[in-house]
């Protein structure tokens, strides 16, 4: 915590553990009193698109998150379902 309303959560990568590790994470700094959230991608190298769909999903609630489109590769679209973390809304 930032301070007393204030979560801070740095990511330097995207790997398949991540989802669960932010999950954790928000649950614990709710569990403080996180009001507000600093998501900090400074520094991140990337990694899996979707450990980082999946991640998006915690926050945004509907609609397109990407939409990929390669020339060897059909498009894929990733939307989201709404998955809420109790309170943080």
């Amino acid at each position: 915590m930032i301070d007393d309303k204030t979560g801070y959560l740095a990511l330097t990568q995207f790997t398949i553990n991540t989802p669960e590790d932010v999950m954790e994470a928000l649950e614990k700094l709710k569990s403080l009193g996180m009001k507000q959230l600093i998501f900090d991608l400074r520094g991140n190298t990337g990694g899996s698109l979707d450990a980082a769909v999946s991640i998006v999903k915690f926050f945004i609630t509907n609609g397109t998150i990407v939409y990929t489109r390669g020339s060897a590769i059909s498009t894929t679209k990733h939307g989201s379902q709404t998955v809420q973390i109790s309170g943080l809304y």
